[in-house]
């Protein structure tokens, strides 16, 4: 499944499938930089006093995407299982939020 389908999906299940594909795009990065919050939070509560250290400084130096995907990748080998839980209680959260 594609992040595109991934994500009209989710905008159906929460009844907003008839946004623009602007404003899809923004809420997409929201829920994205949300997620992504989420997941450094549970690094950091897991990492090591030094890993920490070094996150913030990885963080703080405003490094590109890519290698901050490289980053966590080679240091918390974890994250891909982190970002999928996170990614799915989102989804769950908002799907319950919407569905009222």
């Amino acid at each position: 499944m594609t992040e595109k389908s991934v994500s009209e999906e989710l905008f159906s299940a929460i009844g907003m499938k008839d946004l623009t594909d602007e404003q899809k795009a923004a809420l997409f990065l929201q829920m994205l930089d949300l997620i992504q919050t989420r997941v450094i939070a549970e690094i950091t509560d897991k990492a090591t006093e030094s890993q920490r250290e070094e996150l913030e400084a990885v963080i703080n130096d405003g490094q590109p995407a890519d290698e901050m995907q490289a980053y966590l990748d080679k240091n918390f080998p974890e994250y891909p299982e982190i970002f999928e839980n996170e990614s799915r209680k989102l989804r769950e959260e908002l799907i319950i939020k919407f569905s009222k």
